[in-house]
This record gives structure tokens, sequence and C-alpha cells, in this order.
């Protein structure tokens, strides 16, 4: 996981990050992909991380990096890109605007 968010409106607890697939191809790279998952405390102690869903609408080969959440519950993802993203609770992006980071110098 690279980044975590409460949702307050609904006590959720959700997470941005890679979920690993292994190389099933064999070109020696991992075949997940960058995606939300909701973090669920069970009765009995257990903690699970379940997939919501794959990050879509970014540039191909980029990925959601930081995940915010508003009281009211709107998602919000940075990507490696620098560009701000409304996230639904399933992985789709709608792009909201590029951050000011991108003028920084050494911006990566």
């Amino acid at each position: 996981f690279y980044d975590m968010a409460l949702d307050h409106s609904s006590d959720k607890l959700y997470a941005i990050g890679w979920h690993y697939a292994g190389d099933s191809d064999g070109n020696g790279k991992d075949d997940g992909h960058n995606a939300l998952f909701e973090i669920i405390f069970a009765k009995d102690g257990t903690v699970t991380a379940e997939e919501r869903g794959p990050i879509s609408g970014l540039t191909p080969g980029v990925e959601g990096l930081t995940l915010g959440c508003t009281t009211e519950g709107q998602l919000y993802t940075i990507s490696g890109e620098g560009k701000l993203y409304a996230l639904s609770k399933t992985g789709e992006t709608t792009y909201v605007g590029t951050t000011d980071f991108v003028n920084e110098s050494n911006y990566s």
C-alpha cells in the first residue's frame, strides 16, 4: 500500500497500492495493477484488504500514489504525473487538475 484514507461518512478505511499478480507472461515483470482496497476489521480481530477495483482512467503506466477523502466520502488520488483525480469507490478516476508540483525542479 502507498497511502490510506478514512471515509468518515461510512467509517470505512481505504488504501491505494499495487495488487501483485506474479509474472504470468514470463517477461520478468509483475503483471499486477494499481488498485483501490478497502481495509476490513472483523469482529474476531482479523484485518483483511479487499480490492474494490483497479485504478482506471490514468495515463498508461502511471499509478495513483496518494489517497485522500473528504468528510462527505469523496476519494481523491494524485498520480505519478502530479495530476489530481476524483476516485470512485470502484477505482474509476475523473481528472480534476494538475498540481503545481510538476513545476518543481527534479520532480518525478
